[in-house]
């Protein structure tokens, strides 16, 4: 650990606790006016945040000329690389019957919305919006996995058993999905529990990543197919976007 690393785990700390206290805040006041420029609002806020700390730490990598594999940033090689195709593979064929099933069926949409809680304000009901969901899920997928399963957990490793340092880098994890309320901290954590184990198992952030994306976009998909009937009573008539 140098000073540049103390001065990035700052950073992260930072801008966790802005996107918490100042986004999360103006987003939910901006939201009762008009939801759908605040929906865009938030998620281009997310998109320019992740990215922002994720280009910092590659900078800090790169400059400090470390081994990327030190923080999992490695393609997994024989049974692991086998093993991490498979998992995707096998998540990515539930989330497509998933979104098939909600696709097709009235109930099954209706079912979705009766579970989005909290989140439901900040999700798409319009294309436009959901193109922008698809860059914060993507974003998700590399950027926080590069911030949690990575960085955090090399960090947390230097004083941490590097079991009990992904523990600690999970927790933040979960604290920081504190804005969906007690039900999303759980989903998160149980999210990032399954990922710790995937990088653990892989000795890769790459599976992690395409996992992490895959869950956000189906989700998001499933999510945008479920509320864009209701877009012409809740979005803004002047806005003129179809879905």
């Amino acid at each position: 650990m140098t000073q540049l690393d103390w001065l990035y785990l700052a950073l992260i700390t930072v801008v966790l606790a802005v996107d918490h206290f100042v986004f999360t805040a103006m987003f939910l006041r901006r939201s009762a006016a008009d939801p759908d420029r605040s929906r865009w609002w938030l998620w281009s806020m997310f998109l320019g945040l992740v990215w922002l700390l994720t280009a910092v730490g590659v900078l800090l990598w790169t400059t400090r000329d470390r081994a990327w594999a030190t923080i999992a940033l490695s393609v997994p090689a024989g049974w692991r690389l086998w093993g991490s195709v498979a998992i995707v593979l096998v998540v990515a064929l539930l989330q497509a019957r998933g979104a098939f099933r909600v696709a097709k069926s009235i109930p099954e949409r209706e079912e979705v919305r009766k579970k989005l809680g909290a989140l439901e304000a900040m999700l798409p009901r319009t294309g436009a919006r959901f193109r922008l969901y698809v860059a914060a899920s993507l974003t998700a997928g590399i950027g926080e996995e590069f911030i949690f399963r990575g960085y955090l957990i090399w960090a947390f490793n230097h004083w941490l058993e590097w079991w009990v340092a992904a523990a600690a880098s999970l927790a933040v994890f979960s604290v920081a999905h504190s804005y969906q309320g007690l039900k999303g901290v759980l989903h998160a954590w149980l999210a990032g529990f399954f990922l710790t184990l995937v990088v653990a198992i892989s000795r890769s952030l790459l599976p992690a990543m395409a996992l992490h994306a895959l869950v956000d976009l189906s989700s998001g998909y499933m999510a945008w197919l479920a509320l864009r009937s209701e877009a012409p009573r809740l979005e803004p008539a002047h806005l003129g976007e179809t879905s």
